[in-house]
């Protein structure tokens, strides 16, 4: 499976990440353990990348995938929703515990809505900035959900920021603010900046779930973008995620899985 630089870190990321966010008790309500057995399940299958968050109640279903393997073989991005510098502080090393490492990869601000929201936000920034200078965290970002150019424009101007999750899909649905024209060249400054990139609602949060193929696919051929985050509920999505991500074929039943 093709693979990226994960920052500056040495790391390299499949460019296939595995969103846990659908494993949460608001979506599919998808226990630990068998969420951990699909994660697994991704990993044995070529997948090194995995992103969670505090919010979707998953580092539980990352840590036990994680059994057995050495730290360093999975990627892992988490996300805190403190809006405050002393939540921060009670996120961060809580994060760390609950999926049973001493650092991850990277951790990000959960979901900027705005120029204004990034900047109230400064104290959780810092504190993630101490986080990386004490090992704890190797990439620093931040995550905008369906919000475009006013939050993403922020984010690819602060020289703090190492990596950005963003929507990105054949046609900008769901986006709320801004263009998606506008974004999409801001999503390629950032990369070209050295920002890695990671696409969310490739499927447009189901819109194009009954075509999911050739929408997967298109936003892997995105040169720009670094990872495709996608949340998989079962085996037979992880089997098809994998194939596109590998640039293999797929049958016509696993079509329309997503």
């Amino acid at each position: 499976m093709e693979t990226r630089p994960f920052g500056k870190t040495g790391s390299l990321a499949t460019r296939l990440c595995y969103g846990t966010g659908l494993m949460n008790p608001r979506r599919f309500n998808i226990a630990a353990r068998e969420g951990a057995e699909l994660i697994r399940y991704a990993i044995d299958a070529g997948l090194n990348f995995v992103d969670t968050a505090i919010g979707y109640q998953t580092h539980a279903h990352v840590a036990l995938a994680m059994k057995g393997l050495q730290r360093s073989s999975v990627i892992i991005n988490t996300k805190i929703n403190a809006r405050d510098a002393a939540t921060a502080r009670s996120q961060i090393p809580t994060c760390l515990r609950e999926l049973g490492v001493d650092y991850v990869d990277s951790m990000m601000m959960h979901g900027i809505r705005s120029a204004e929201d990034f900047e109230a936000r400064q104290p959780v920034l810092d504190e993630l900035c101490k986080a990386k200078d004490r090992g704890h965290v190797r990439l620093v970002g931040a995550s905008t959900h369906v919000f475009g150019e006013p939050a993403v424009s922020r984010l690819v101007d602060d020289p703090r920021i190492d990596i950005i999750l963003a929507l990105i899909n054949d046609t900008g649905h769901g986006l709320l603010s801004g263009t998606y024209a506008g974004h999409v060249e801001l999503l390629k400054k950032a990369h070209d900046k050295g920002i890695f990139v990671v696409s969310m609602k490739v499927l447009g949060e189901g819109y194009y779930a009954d075509d999911a193929e050739p929408h997967i696919r298109n936003v892997f051929g995105y040169d720009w973008v670094d990872a495709v985050n996608l949340g998989m509920s079962n085996r037979a999505q992880v089997d098809m995620a994998i194939k596109i991500a590998n640039g293999e074929a797929v049958a016509a039943e696993l079509g329309s899985l997503m």
